[in-house]
């Protein structure tokens, strides 16, 4: 993508400072539970409806993981790119929930620059995202005006019954920047 335009997903285990200080063999085997978790979409495949498509998740939403944070994001800023990342974003959610991983959820659209080579990651489109999800006093996934937005405009539904993306007032610590 010539202008690195992407949907960003940060994911965050909650506690884990102090998780690590308490219990250090405890919290590796919470962040590998996690890493099983991020592990499970390597083998993920959706058939996304609007357009058609069969997709491997893998094939059209990278990750990382880096302590007790995965990053999920996208080639680019398509509908289908959309869609997968919802969908990636909500299936690590519900496993780390099922888990009993504790996690806070943000995801963002902007600009966000990647090399896997040199392990480097950043954009504004990150820091949107780590500040949705941290400034959240809830487990769940909030997303950014914009991706709400455009998940209503593709008609980013579960199933056929509901919006899968909902307006919702979430309880935060403070407003990020």
């Amino acid at each position: 993508m010539p202008d690195n335009i992407r949907y960003v997903t940060h994911v965050d285990i909650l506690g884990m400072s102090s998780l690590v200080q308490r219990n250090a063999e405890q919290a590796w085997e919470v962040l590998s539970g996690l890493a099983s978790v991020r592990d499970h979409l390597d083998s993920f495949g959706v058939e996304v409806t609007a357009s058609g498509q069969k997709f491997a998740i893998s094939d059209r939403v990278f990750r990382v993981m880096f302590s007790d944070t995965i990053v999920l994001f996208t080639k680019g800023e398509t509908e289908d790119d959309l869609r997968l990342l919802l969908i990636a974003t909500g299936e690590l959610f519900h496993k780390a929930m099922f888990n009993g991983i504790p996690v806070r959820v943000g995801v963002a659209l902007g600009k966000f620059f990647f090399n896997f080579e040199k392990s480097m990651f950043a954009g504004p489109a990150l820091i949107d995202a780590y500040h949705l999800g941290e400034s959240a006093q809830w487990l769940g996934i909030s997303t950014s005006e914009t991706v709400y937005l455009r998940s209503k405009a593709v008609n980013f539904r579960s199933g056929s019954l509901a919006d899968a993306v909902i307006p919702a007032m979430i309880p935060v610590t403070k407003r990020y920047p």
